[in-house]
């Protein structure tokens, strides 16, 4: 019985370019054929690209200032700031130098008191971005993201030290995510053939844009800005976050 060998397609083209270039060279046409010989090699290096798989999580701790916080002192004069502690979780799947990420975010401030009442914002957002990698190494890799999802603001107040009577105002708005990443591997460690996996660390910069809006939901999800209590709010933020995971690779 007859069994017949077939060569992988990548495996049968570099022989075919191998023997392209060995047949100019031979002949003395360097010269006339150098584009030829520099599109051969061109062509092979692209047939024998690596192939990247994988997929990460992490968690993130970082800074952000959301520039509109202020307004709200309109309503509670408690002396909001603009800047929150923020915490949250990330994971990504990643085909050779593409990448798509979703991504949660939740930022918290003190409370801030005034008279007999307390009040305090809570920042939240959560996305779906796509990077591109601009540089790829070994054991780090450098990407621009953008994308888009919801962001959240919500206002609680309440009377006294024991949380009476407490309100919650929450804005919801459709928000836009440019930013600029880096991650770097920590340690790798080899499973079968090509899989790798290993701690991962991500270092994350970028800004948000939101749309406009007065549209405040209180706990049952009525609009509570009838008589213009709540002011209009765009919630754009900066930030800056530090990231720890892992993750595995597939690598062919």
């Amino acid at each position: 019985m007859n069994h017949e060998i077939v060569f992988p397609l990548s495996f049968q083209l570099r022989i075919v370019l191998f023997s392209l270039r060995m047949f100019l060279i031979k002949n003395k046409c360097m010269k006339k054929n150098i584009s030829l010989i520099t599109i051969s090699f061109i062509i092979s290096a692209v047939a024998c690209g690596q192939k990247i798989e994988g997929v990460a999580g992490f968690i993130q701790l970082g800074y952000l200032n959301a520039p509109y916080t202020k307004v709200l002192n309109q309503v509670y004069p408690a002396g909001f700031n603009d800047t929150y502690f923020s915490v949250g979780a990330e994971g990504f799947y990643r085909k050779n130098k593409n990448l798509i990420i979703g991504e949660w975010q939740f930022g918290l401030q003190k409370v801030y008191s005034f008279n007999d009442k307390h009040a305090g914002a809570v920042y939240e957002a959560l996305l779906g971005k796509y990077g591109r990698i601009i540089k790829d190494k070994n054991s780090f890799w450098l990407y621009p993201s953008a994308g888009a999802g919801l962001s959240f603001i919500s206002l609680t107040s309440y009377e006294d030290i024991n949380k009476q009577n407490t309100a919650t105002q929450t804005l919801v708005s459709p928000t836009f995510d440019f930013g600029m990443n880096a991650d770097i591997l920590l340690s790798k460690r080899k499973g079968k053939e090509d899989f790798y996996f290993g701690w991962i660390m991500g270092i994350k910069a970028g800004c948000r844009f939101a749309i406009k809006s007065d549209n405040w939901k209180d706990d049952t999800n009525d609009a509570v800005n009838k008589k213009g209590e709540m002011p209009s709010y765009t919630n754009n933020a900066f930030y800056i976050t530090l990231s720890i995971g892992g993750g595995s690779v597939n690598k062919e």
